[in-house]
């Protein structure tokens, strides 16, 4: 991907997250690791292993910040659950990176599909249960889009 391009996207997405509510951040971090979990793959099939990093590094950072988002305090056992899911991701991704595995990288990429469209149909019945500020309730932290 050119420069501009990247730029132009991640000057959207800084738009797009600064004007968010919680648990639209939390389904826009998803997307950036979902859609860096792609772009890594098929740049580990054209053999671009320079963008494949960086796109792994995204993916890395996108489920890092999913990580420490989650109010443990607050929502107890399935949190703790979570987080350790999320750093099993994090750790298949270190290694797909390292080993360029195409199949590493995807079994992520699908946890974390999985995962979203879970946390998209929650966010879509509460909000149509006029309940969202419940659902902000669930979704902690923030997105750090710095680098």
């Amino acid at each position: 991907m050119a420069v501009n391009d990247r730029e132009i996207r991640n000057m959207y997405l800084r738009q797009e997250i600064l004007s968010a509510p919680k648990e639209k951040l939390l389904l826009i971090t998803y997307q950036i690791a979902i859609s860096a979990c792609q772009r890594a793959a098929s740049a580990v099939e054209r053999k671009d292993y320079e963008e494949a990093n960086e796109e792994f590094k995204t993916a890395q950072q996108a489920v890092r910040e999913l990580r420490f988002a989650l109010r443990t305090e607050e929502a107890g056992e399935w949190a703790e659950k979570l987080g350790s899911l999320y750093d099993f991701m994090y750790e298949r991704l270190v290694e797909a990176n390292v080993e360029k595995s195409i199949e590493k990288l995807q079994g992520v990429q699908k946890l974390l599909q999985e995962l979203y469209d879970a946390w998209k149909a929650v966010f879509d019945k509460l909000e149509q249960e006029n309940k969202v500020s419940s659902a902000r309730e669930l979704v902690g932290g923030g997105l750090n889009i710095s680098g």
